[in-house]
């Protein structure tokens, strides 16, 4: 949830830049560069909580989570 609301920010800055003035663009895109730091870092450690967690193994042994094996090219 956290993600979402920092992704939601960010549009909401993205939105407000104005592209007429160079100075305050680039001030502004720097600032939303740091936010979408801070917003994917939430994502990052969810999903690093999963792994250490056992996702990967559960989902692995679920059938319909498998990788196929690559199929033998026609000769």
């Amino acid at each position: 949830e956290e993600s979402s609301m920092g992704y939601d920010d960010l549009k909401t800055k993205m939105d407000a830049l104005d592209p007429k003035d160079q100075t305050k663009f680039a001030e502004g895109l720097k600032d939303v560069a740091g936010g979408l730091e801070k917003a994917t870092k939430g994502g990052k450690n969810a999903l690093s909580t999963l792994k250490a967690g056992g996702l990967e193994k559960a989902m692995n042994s679920q059938k319909g989570c498998q990788v196929a094996a690559p199929s033998a090219s026609p000769k």
